[in-house]
């Protein structure tokens, strides 16, 4: 299970955790007439988060950095693998155990969810809101033929290109540039539409193979390859023009060489002004542990 708050991926689970989703109702007393009780629906979700970070994950660096999301009094994403919400902090509390050992309490609210990403380039709007419409027209005209022998290799790449698409939405979600995006997560970006742009090629070649078929016979089959054709390389487009302008973001980077007292945490606090980056310094340099850092380490800093 991986459960992440806002850019925070928690360790390991946490030892403790709970949903509440309330139901508001009230219990109306009239005079000579049945007691009414009305029904409201249920109320924001609530949850519960417990445990503890050891010493050799991070320990206090961990809570601190959860501490500094919560301090900037804004609505953050909540998730847990892939469901989400937008939540607000109730509660945040951790102390120091013998050790190096922290334990920490996180109390969370539901509030609204941002508004969905929409990339703009004037006068088109372009971004995963729009592939989107166009795997929903593929799938309209496919639903009136049933030649899925023949599309086989069609029919499985668009699939592929929904499953990616989703993986990009996922992504995205709580952000309005692509600016915004730390490394680690630009980096798997483009490799999602990389793989959309793969497959919308292979669907168009396939399209173009079928139509030059010497023994074609039905024309209805023909339209739809058409609009298959028409609607993928609008996908291949959009898809396109996101990887292009992801590839155009700034690639900065600084050396950082360890000294006896630095944490992953501590390093990101210089650099970033936020200890909950150390995940994309993590990433930059292949550390698995963050505790294996040592003293004269060389660190690349992504910027």
């Amino acid at each position: 299970m991986i459960v992440k708050l806002s850019d925070f991926q928690f360790p390991k689970p946490p030892e403790d955790f709970s949903i509440t989703s309330p139901q508001k109702t009230a219990h109306i007393e009239l005079p000579e007439i049945e007691d009414v009780i009305q029904d409201f629906g249920p109320g924001p979700k609530q949850f519960s988060l417990a445990g503890i970070f050891s010493k050799k994950i991070g320990g206090i660096g961990l809570a601190l950095s959860l501490d500094e999301i919560k301090n900037k009094g804004e609505d953050v994403i909540f998730s847990i693998d892939r469901l989400s919400w937008t939540v607000h902090f109730q509660n945040f509390t951790f102390r120091v155990l013998r050790g190096g050992h922290c334990q920490y309490t996180v109390e969370l609210i539901e509030t609204k969810r941002p508004e969905p990403f929409i990339f703009v380039r004037e006068p088109d709007t372009l971004g995963p809101d729009k592939m989107d419409f166009y795997i929903a027209q593929i799938k309209a005209q496919a639903k009136l033929f049933r030649l899925r022998n023949a599309l086989a290799q069609i029919y499985n790449s668009i699939g592929k290109i929904d499953e990616y698409l989703s993986n990009v939405r996922s992504i995205l979600r709580d952000i309005r540039t692509l600016a915004e995006l730390p490394m680690n997560l630009l980096n798997r970006l483009k490799f999602e539409l990389g793989m959309i742009l793969l497959h919308c090629e292979i669907i168009m070649a396939e399209t173009k193979r079928l139509l030059t078929v010497p023994a074609r016979t039905y024309s209805a089959f023909e339209t739809m390859l058409s609009y298959v054709y028409q609607y993928v390389q609008g996908i291949w487009k959009e898809a396109g023009f996101m990887w292009t302008r992801a590839n155009l973001l700034p690639k900065k980077e600084k050396t950082h060489i360890v000294t006896g007292q630095d944490t992953l945490q501590s390093i990101s606090k210089q650099y970033y002004n936020t200890y909950s980056r150390w995940t994309d310094i993590a990433y930059a340099n292949k550390i698995t542990d963050p505790t294996t850092i040592k003293s004269g380490d060389s660190l690349t800093i992504p910027i």
